[in-house]
């Protein structure tokens, strides 16, 4: 049954090759007029797992604070920022930016306020002075004292100068007013010297708007909200981009971007970039080794085409289903161009092949296909397994990946086995024959397999050493995921990164999200007590690079009321003091306490800025939190902590796309070398694929870990795909084998006749893929780098597998009874 369906399909390819090639131009037609329908959005957060309960949350803290990861920082630095000429050109950028639509917040040195203090009479009551820094809990020990004593009816002492007019005047019932620390056009040096003396010594201020040596500020531009998609986030940044291109900074002050908008938007458009590159130069990379490799014309552009007209309606189709271009997919045409030429190697080998035993154009073409049906099916098939194993995912980008990968495997194949042939009928057949069975390069593979079946234990002894040793080296590959992984040490990107986490606040916030039913909880001394202790706990863990929050800022208002620095550290005491002095500033039109606690005081947040540890620090540190967390705060029923924040969720999404894939690759495999053991009629067969085709994975794994390559969601995405791409040289050589042992009792010399028939095919295909997706090196974003790298080392490693182990064991484990039980199969 089936060799008269292989014989009826050759015909049709052959025999009706004008409709064929009529078919594949308006196929081609319709998908390609889909193309420019096409949309691009690749927004990050997509590629992680989604968890209901954490996305609620992380939904819950930013509709009270926003999204405080969405935050573009403009880097400034100069020889002193605390100049009249800097002050007045960050005032003008942030002034502008916060004006514009796309933003929210606005946070820079300039728009810090400062104390607009009333002229306050000498005849202020002295009690009402030392009353107010009682209530507030501050000023030097002897007033408070007094503070006492007055309040217990006895005579105050006498108030000295050290009183702040602050202070005098809140005393006398003045308003004391914040305004702007520059109200004028024109910026002084005087209005410098006090915003300076104002904020220098305030750690609300130093180490995150501007650094202690005061070279180094930052505009912190918090985007609107909702502004999270890609499109969204990048028309931001090229709008502030336009706002600083407008706006020349002062001669010794430069500027750069920061931030993860920025970061994700010079990601994509790098990545965009690539593809102009990368794909022209792929294809131009295959046409050269498939002239190389068979001096024909026909070849050379037959295969071109297939594969380019593959991507086409790939793409096409992606377009007209409304599948976008995202972080992942992106890839994909290049893909199918390379792993299509794999086919049209193997196809046009076999055609020369069968030209060379004297058949006509038509014959050969037949018998092509005849033969290398099933065995391309089964490689575009394995591979495509390869990918749609990943629709096991809880992401669903990966899962949107896996399926339109292996749709397009499928697609490469369809036109490549129908198409290449049917051109060949039509195409001047080569001036001579290639002599593929007389060869140097047949001989060479003969010769080795001859080598190879002399020793065959000696082999097999070798190979479970090195797999011994490669298994060990693969198991301490470390599995993490960084910001920074994406971009190379010596990136400006890199650079301007490392500078805020060293100098200032990073880009990597997570985020404790406070939550109480009881309407004024967290103006409770006894929470922000709790707090503070939970903050200290922080800071002193690795990568922690500060804390901030509701109880600070409070700290901070009361040495702005007393004058003393004492303050900021000292207890709150009562929920008066507390209610005092958020009162000072929250009634503002841009009340700073807004960032860090409601109205009604039951949603609060603790930030915590880290440095870009990876995804393994970051939820070793989580877990740690929660324990001092319920350790702190556990006590009070009412109260309840969530860890939130992007660097918080998408490393617990980084951890489940991980175990994902992994199961993945465990259900591919078994899938695969199912499906190859029906098709090649033989358990045995099935069997003995396996180990060749593990032997990569581990040998890949191995190079990971002894290259410092950590184990990632882009990655171990390379596994999936490779155990595809792993088994093809094995399909042809069983295929092929299968064939010429049919029959035959001389298993060494079936074995020879495979090799030779398709050794110098496997190993141009391993070339082509190597080389095809060694463009990948050109890359600008180390994630695509290190996929060439890596799918080179799996190809290699499936090379050594397929020509060197696989005739040892085939030797070992193929009797002639077995190649007896076999044709009896075979008839049956």
């Amino acid at each position: 049954m089936l060799t008269e369906l292989l014989d009826a399909f050759a015909r049709l390819v052959t025999k009706r090759r004008v409709a064929v090639l009529v078919v594949t131009v308006l196929v081609t037609a319709v998908f390609g007029a889909g193309i420019p329908r096409l949309q691009a959005d690749f927004t990050p957060s997509d590629l992680f797992a989604r968890f209901e309960d954490e996305q609620a949350a992380m939904a819950a803290f930013q509709e009270t604070f926003g999204n405080t990861d969405n935050v573009a920082l403009v880097v400034v630095q100069s020889e002193s920022v605390w100049t009249p000429a800097v002050m007045a050109w960050i005032r003008d950028v942030a002034d502008a930016a916060r004006a514009a639509e796309w933003s929210g917040r606005v946070d820079a040195l300039t728009g810090l306020p400062v104390a607009h203090e009333p002229v306050v009479s000498d005849e202020v009551v002295e009690a009402s002075v030392f009353t107010t820094l009682y209530r507030v809990g501050a000023g030097p020990a002897a007033q408070v004292r007094g503070a006492v004593a007055t309040l217990a009816g006895e005579e105050p002492p006498e108030v000295d100068d050290t009183i702040p007019d602050t202070v005098r005047a809140l005393a006398a019932g003045e308003t004391v007013t914040l305004g702007p620390a520059f109200p004028d056009d024109e910026v002084t040096a005087d209005q410098v010297q006090t915003l300076h003396d104002t904020v220098s010594s305030s750690p609300l201020v130093v180490g995150q708007l501007v650094s202690g040596d005061g070279r180094t500020t930052v505009i912190a531009i918090q985007l609107a909200d909702g502004l999270d998609r890609n499109d969204e986030v990048a028309a931001s940044v090229h709008g502030l981009l336009d706002i600083l291109d407008a706006r020349p900074p002062p001669d010794g002050t430069t500027w750069d971007l920061g931030g993860l908008p920025w970061l994700r938007t010079a990601l994509i458009e790098r990545m965009r970039s690539d593809q102009s590159v990368l794909l022209p130069l792929a294809i131009f990379v295959c046409v050269v080794l498939l002239f190389a490799a068979f001096r024909w014309g026909a070849a050379m552009y037959g295969s071109t085409l297939a594969v380019v007209i593959s991507a086409v309606v790939l793409v096409g189709g992606m377009a007209w289903v409304g599948e976008p271009f995202n972080l992942l997919n992106n890839i994909i045409p290049l893909v199918i161009i390379v792993i299509g030429i794999s086919d049209a190697i193997h196809l046009i080998n076999r055609y020369l092949e069968e030209l060379d035993a004297g058949r006509e154009q038509h014959e050969a073409a037949h018998r092509t296909v005849y033969t290398m049906t099933i065995a391309c099916f089964l490689t575009s098939f394995t591979t495509a397994v390869g990918f749609a194993s990943l629709a096991v995912s809880q992401t669903e980008i990966l899962r949107r990946f896996g399926w339109t990968a292996a749709v397009g495997v499928l697609v490469a194949y369809v036109v490549t086995i129908t198409l290449l042939p049917a051109l060949l009928t039509v195409i001047k057949r080569p001036k001579r024959a290639h002599a593929h069975h007389e060869g140097r390069f047949e001989d060479a593979i003969e010769a080795l397999t001859r080598g190879v079946m002399r020793h065959p234990w000696p082999v097999l002894a070798v190979t479970t050493v090195v797999l011994a040793g490669a298994g060990y080296a693969s198991s301490q590959v470390v599995i993490d995921n960084a910001v920074l992984d994406q971009f190379d040490e010596d990136d400006s990107i890199t650079q301007t990164t490392r500078l805020l986490e060293e100098q200032l606040t990073g880009i990597r916030p997570v985020e404790v999200y406070l939550t109480s039913d009881v309407a004024g909880r967290f103006d409770d001394p006894e929470v922000l007590a709790a707090l503070d202790r939970v903050a200290a706990w922080a800071v002193e863990q690795p990568g922690v690079i500060g804390t901030t929050h509701y109880g600070d800022v409070l700290g901070e208002v009361r040495v702005a009321m007393t004058g003393d620095t004492d303050a900021r550290d000292a207890p709150l005491t009562s929920r008066e003091q507390v209610e005092l002095l958020a009162g000072f500033v929250g009634g503002r039109d841009a009340n700073p306490l807004a960032q860090w606690v409601d109205d009604d005081r039951t949603e609060l947040r603790l930030n915590i800025r880290m440095v870009d540890v990876g995804a393994r620090a970051t939820i070793a540190f989580g877990h740690a939190l929660d324990d001092r967390l319920e350790a702190e705060l556990g006590g009070l029923d009412d109260v309840h902590a969530r860890i939130t924040g992007d660097a918080w969720v998408s490393s617990l999404g980084l951890d489940a796309v991980i175990n994902d894939l992994l199961g993945s690759l465990g259900l591919a495999i078994v899938i695969i070398f199912g499906f190859m053991t029906l098709l090649f009629g033989s358990l045995r067969l099935g069997l003995l694929s396996i180990p060749p085709n593990i032997t990569p994975l581990v040998i890949t794994g191995a190079w990971m870990s002894l290259n410092g390559v950590p184990l990632n969601a882009a990655t171990v995405i390379i596994f999936s795909v490779s155990i595809g791409l792993a088994v093809d040289g094995t399909i042809h050589v069983l295929a092929r084998f299968r064939e010429e042992v049919h029959g035959e009792d001389d298993v060494d010399a079936a074995l020879v006749r495979s090799a030779r028939g398709t050794g110098k095919a496997i190993v141009l295909t391993t070339v082509s893929l190597m080389l095809g997706f060694g463009v990948m090196l050109f890359s600008s974003f180390v994630p695509v780098r290190r996929f060439g790298t890596l799918i080179g080392v799996t190809v290699f490693g499936t090379l050594i597998a397929t020509v060197v182990v696989l005739p040892a064991m085939l030797k070992i484990a193929w009797t002639p009874r077995s190649a007896a039980r076999l044709a009896d199969d075979l008839r049956a």
